[in-house]
């Protein structure tokens, strides 16, 4: 058997508990400390389209895990947002940075603080 091969017996309770982790979600302070209480706008080039209409957002994660799950909070809760997305590695001090592209809209201003408000949610902060 190969060495990264899932025994037959083993696939179908490996794949249940994945399962599970994705149903449940997140909830409040399921990510406590563990994304850093900044975020950056414009600071990448979009690869979704051209940066004159779309606009960037980029958060600092500690941890690749969390980083997917806030890409997932991200893109499931959110219908504005065209995508999100992770760098493909890690950051010298061992973080993650999490992208996420919207439409450069007059609108966007209201989307991101209730976006941050959702976050913080995540997070246990205060957005000041």
């Amino acid at each position: 058997m190969p060495q990264h091969q899932i025994p037959p017996q083993l696939h179908h309770k490996e794949t249940q508990m994945h399962q599970s982790n994705i149903v449940e979600g997140l909830e409040k302070s399921d990510l406590k400390r563990l994304i850093h209480p900044e975020l950056h706008i414009d600071e990448f080039k979009s690869k979704m389209g051209r940066d004159e209409d779309i606009i960037v957002i980029s958060f600092k994660v500690t941890g690749r895990e969390p980083a997917e799950d806030l890409v997932n909070f991200i893109e499931k809760g959110y219908d504005w947002v065209i995508d999100a997305d992770i760098s493909s590695g890690e950051m010298e001090d061992g973080d993650y940075i999490v992208f996420v592209e919207c439409d450069r809209e007059p609108s966007v201003v209201e989307k991101l603080i209730i976006l941050m408000e959702d976050i913080m949610n995540l997070t246990d902060q205060k957005l000041s």
